[in-house]
């Protein structure tokens, strides 16, 4: 058992074991001086402290504790200039962390050729980022809303490695596709379920 933890406000919010049995849990945190790991995707805190839209503050991080609790293998801020916060984790066969949850910052880091590298209008969006599993550098990232609010709580890798996530929406231009179960904001807030490719460079709306 350990604390893990800057001189603000922080919480874990999702945890998942690596192939290798490592802890690998993910939040958001208002600490400046929340503990990153050189060589990491993003040493430097980003986030607003002065506020929080929501509830919650500063950036999203990952962390990857080793297997005793001993030591952190690696660990990164993720985030942009306002507030970013990380609700869910998964972790595929080859250690790549994918991690999702809510963003208000227009400057999140997102790569191209993904689904939505922009932030969309009103300011808070959900995203859905793969981090390499040595925790170095982004495969991809995207944003997922629409001009509405938008935040997701929930991800899961299904059997061919694309990832399934969900949450809630007050959008009603949220991304649907074709022939899918409900594709019409019903009230202020609808549920939503979201499958996206899993690919190396990118990511598109796939299936439902």
């Amino acid at each position: 058992s350990t604390y893990l933890e800057g001189g603000g406000l922080d919480s874990v919010e999702a945890m998942a074991l690596d192939p290798a049995g490592n802890a690998v849990v993910t939040g958001w945190t208002a600490s400046s001086n929340w503990p990153t790991t050189p060589g990491a995707f993003d040493t430097t805190f980003n986030g607003a402290i002065t506020g929080g839209v929501g509830g919650y503050y500063g950036d999203a991080f990952v962390t990857k504790l080793s297997s005793a609790g001993s030591g952190l293998v690696w660990s990164t801020f993720l985030g942009g200039a306002w507030n970013d916060a990380a609700f869910a984790l998964s972790i595929d066969a080859g250690g790549d962390v994918i991690i999702g949850g809510v963003t208000s910052s227009a400057g999140f880091p997102t790569t191209a050729g993904t689904y939505d590298p922009t932030l969309n209008p009103y300011e808070r969006d959900a995203f859905v980022a793969r981090i390499h599993a040595s925790g170095a550098s982004l495969v991809w990232s995207t944003f997922l809303g629409g001009s509405g609010w938008d935040q997701l709580y929930g991800l899961a890798l299904d059997p061919a490695g694309d990832v399934i996530v969900t949450g809630r929406t007050g959008s009603a231009d949220f991304p649907t596709t074709a022939g899918a179960f409900g594709t019409a904001l019903g009230g202020t807030w609808d549920a939503f379920v979201t499958r996206l490719d899993m690919l190396p460079a990118g990511v598109s709306r796939h299936g439902f």
